[in-house]
């Protein structure tokens, strides 16, 4: 497997530091931190120096020196960095970290002549471009300080990612106050070329980053961003920092897209937002406890009253569900605490002891009801802070749910506080604090449910109500309209299983809800839903981006802080229930499936039985972009039903192709396994038994949007069985990675020429031009296939052991 493209970036072996000259300039202070910092490698100046470290080597331009260049630091004035860009190229130099002094003034269109030039030379050469305005980058393992910070940042396993330069200075003096250790620390600036996205992806491979931290302030595309935070968040925790929730954009521009859609997707790609740089680290830490929360239901265990209310207050201000204690454990409870005290929160009473607080957080950890235990002690005269500590972490021990704990005070808890440290239990000083925190894991919690679900295929009941709603919405754009009648509206809703509520010749009453179909300027297609109001769509909307299943909108509709609307007390039925949910699987499809389809409104919606009903509804319709392709409008690309074969071999065997799904990681884990060692050697080109956890999330859980993993499937007492892979990996938006394993049994039947030309269609559909891999040498019947396809094969020159494969799509 080839190594990361970031790698020689983020861990270089030499370095060359341009615009240096002047006295405490960025380029000075970045080479005198990279010298303090301890850096191994040769490290260069180019020009001149305001003082030259000892061991540093200083030349007048990049094609004097001698070896290899991996990183670049340029902090000379703009109208020079093209110049040295292309000069980083011609050594074939990995990076280059544009500091802040480099340059010009760019505003949020088009980067400045200068800017421009530098990005068009580095493409060229394959040099990538972190910046401008970007304050360095550290990476403390490999003892590499590259910024212009005051501070240095500490060894650790969480990876920092922020476009602001004065956030990273200011997060590396308060991690160093607060001890705690960086992976990596990247400064994007004004990402010009390197996004979040491609970070992302590095620091979700990266063995050293434990968990990632991100601080946003705009972004350009949602499908690179979204693509690298969902990799992410499959391996790792990731928390967000948001600017500008409330306030206008760069330079009192509006904000491109919508609060509640950014925290939508982040929802779907299993982040977690935070509100401030404290609560960001504190998060982090949390979010590493080793048992994870599998609800948002939360026991409250206290030793007074007055904690035990506070902590459901803030629950219901967060959708927390404070639930009743299950009867057995309510009668559990008699040896500890009177009746009037057997509730949730549960009040020990100001005398209670170790023992009592172990039996009684024992016994909620046991309830189905609950998911976790919030611990709360009061320091009355008779509490034992210390040893009651010791008894909740005692009752932790063995359990697969969390227990967040709160001693209030100071320095009486002083020394509790230090046994939930060492037991790994987080503790915090206030009751809300520690609600926060519980909010936080259930969200995280429910954001990777919703991360894992991959919504499938259409029905087939469903493609010709799709085909209906198209040509309706097409016709009436070959009408040159922008809106739909009031008739079409009818048939569109028709198309999605809504009745129109004046033509049901009766008065439908029931439960009155709003929908609402949008178009987020970052984030495509949003929709919107709640409890209408008597003058229309009112109240908190649950925010969702398609494309959705069954799974998500349930999860959506069943744990939103909306949810009481969607029970028997909010007034709906299980089947009112059900009947929404279709109604919103069916919006998604058509909303997924029609770019042209811009605005649709429903208000009110009126369910009742299993019926769904339209009072009032109006829709705006435009062209879609041609260019943009059959998703183009989408941040997140759903399951590409396109592509997909069968056919039935000559021995009788029936062979089906279908892109992976999540849910195939069992299947991929028992190919991998059943391979031959000479199989598994000639792809993986390492000694692999098995596939690591990683490897099979990064495997069955992809990015449809940036590359596509065909597995061809026979049926083996009546279950799908995995007999080859094909698939490709974007490099960058023009080309694509390739490998291929067919199963040792299943060689030489023509299963992967067919699989490896259906792959080649896909990428070419998808306006990839070029694909290229690599093949051992040894691997003869591989190297075959790839001549009948048409690959030109060279041996590689660094790796002799290796053939590199190249094959170009265009005019094919």
């Amino acid at each position: 497997m080839r190594p990361h493209p970031f790698v020689r970036v983020f861990a270089p072996r030499a370095i060359a530091v341009f615009g240096a000259g002047e006295r405490e300039s960025p380029g000075d202070l970045i080479l005198r931190n990279v010298v303090a910092g301890g850096f191994e490698g040769p490290i260069h100046v180019v020009g001149e120096a305001a003082e030259l470290p000892a061991g540093v080597r200083r030349c007048a331009s990049l094609a004097e020196l001698e070896g290899e260049v991996d990183l670049a630091i340029v902090a000379a004035p703009p109208a020079s960095i093209p110049e040295i860009v292309g000069a980083c190229a011609e050594r074939h130099v990995a990076g280059a970290v544009i500091a802040a002094s480099a340059s010009g003034s760019v505003g949020p269109g088009e980067p400045d002549p200068d800017a421009a030039a530098a990005l068009l030379a580095a493409a060229r050469g394959g040099v990538r471009l972190l910046g401008p305005n970007s304050v360095g980058l550290a990476r403390p393992d490999a003892r590499l300080n590259a910024t212009f910070t005051s501070g240095s940042a500490s060894p650790g396993s969480i990876g920092l990612v922020s476009q602001s330069g004065a956030l990273c200075a200011t997060a590396l003096d308060w991690a160093a106050a607060h001890r705690i250790g960086f992976s990596a620390v990247v400064s994007l600036g004004d990402a010009l070329d390197v996004d979040f996205g491609e970070v992302l992806e590095y620091l979700a491979l990266d063995p050293a980053t434990k968990s990632v931290l991100l601080y946003v302030e705009t972004l350009r595309a949602a499908r690179p961003f979204l693509s690298g935070l969902r990799l992410a968040a499959r391996l790792k925790p990731v928390v967000v920092v948001k600017a500008g929730r409330h306030g206008a954009g760069a330079d009192g521009a509006p904000p491109a897209s919508s609060d509640d859609a950014f925290d939508a997707a982040l929802a779907r790609a299993g982040a977690v937002r935070v509100e401030s740089m404290d609560r960001m680290f504190a998060a982090a830490r949390l979010l590493a406890t080793p048992r994870p929360v599998s609800g948002n239901r939360l026991a409250v265990v206290t030793n007074a009253r007055g904690p035990g209310l506070l902590a459901a207050d803030r629950a219901d201000e967060l959708g927390v569900v404070v639930a009743p204690l299950a009867d057995a454990t309510r009668t559990a409870l008699d040896a500890l605490v009177p009746e009037s005290a057997r509730s949730n929160p549960l009040d020990l009473l100001g005398d209670a002891d170790p023992a009592r607080y172990r039996s009684a957080v024992e016994l909620c950890l046991g309830d189905p009801n609950v998911d976790a235990v919030l611990a709360v002690l009061a320091p009355y005269a008779r509490s034992l802070p210390a040893e009651t500590a010791d008894a909740v972490v005692a009752a932790s021990r063995g359990g697969s749910k969390p227990i967040v704990a709160c001693w209030m005070g100071e320095e009486l808890v002083r020394s509790a506080r230090a046994r939930f440290v060492e037991a790994r239990l987080p503790d915090f000083s206030s009751p809300e604090a520690a609600v926060d925190a519980f909010a936080l894991l259930a969200s995280h919690a429910r954001n990777q449910r919703l991360l894992r679900q991959v919504p499938g295929p259409l029905a087939p009941d469903a493609i010709p109500h799709v085909d209906r709603a198209r040509e309706l919405v097409r016709a009436a754009l070959a009408r040159g309209h922008d809106r739909l009648t009031a008739a079409e509206l009818r048939r569109l809703l028709a198309a999605v299983g809504i009745r129109d509520r004046d033509a049901a010749g009766q008065r439908v009453t029931g439960t009155e809800l709003f929908v609402r179909v949008g178009r987020d300027a970052l984030f495509g297609p949003v929709i919107r839903f709640g409890r209408a109001s008597a003058s229309g769509p009112g109240g908190e909307a649950v925010v969702a981006l398609p494309p959705l299943d069954t799974a998500i909108i349930q999860t959506l509709v069943r744990t939103s802080r909306i949810a009481s609307v969607f029970t028997a007390p909010g007034g709906m039925t299980a089947p009112e229930v059900a009947a929404f949910e279709r109604t919103l699987w069916g919006l998604s499809a058509i909303v997924s499936e029609l770019p042209e389809l811009r605005e649709l409104e429903i208000a009110p919606v009126v369910v009742s039985g299993d019926e769904v009903y339209a009072s009032g509804a109006r829709a705006s319709v435009a062209p879609a972009v041609p260019e943009a392709g059959r998703y183009g409008h989408m941040a997140i690309h759903p399951y590409p039903t396109d592509v997909g074969e069968r056919w039935r071999l000559p021995g009788g065997d029936t062979i089906t192709v279908r892109p992976i799904r999540p849910e195939d990681a069992e299947m991929e884990a028992s190919f991998v396994r059943n391979l031959s060692e000479n199989a598994r050697h000639f792809r993986f080109m390492i000694a692999l038994r098995e596939l690591t956890r990683e490897m099979l999330i990064r495997f069955t859980q992809i990015d449809y949007d940036r590359e596509l993993a065909l597995v061809a499937l026979v049926e083996r007492e009546g279950k799908e069985t995995q007999i080859a892979v094909a698939r490709y990996a974007r490099t960058d938006p023009e080309t694509a990675h390739v490998a291929i394993v067919v199963a040792d049994a299943w060689q030489g039947r023509g299963i992967g020429a067919r699989l490896f030309r259906m792959l080649i269609a896909a990428a070419r559909a998808r306006g990839i031009t070029r694909l290229e891999g690599e093949v051992l040498h040894e691997n003869t019947s591989a190297l075959a296939l790839m001549e009948r396809l048409g690959f030109s094969i060279r041996r590689d020159p660094e790796s002799p052991d290796l053939c590199l494969i190249e094959l170009g799509l265009a005019g094919r």
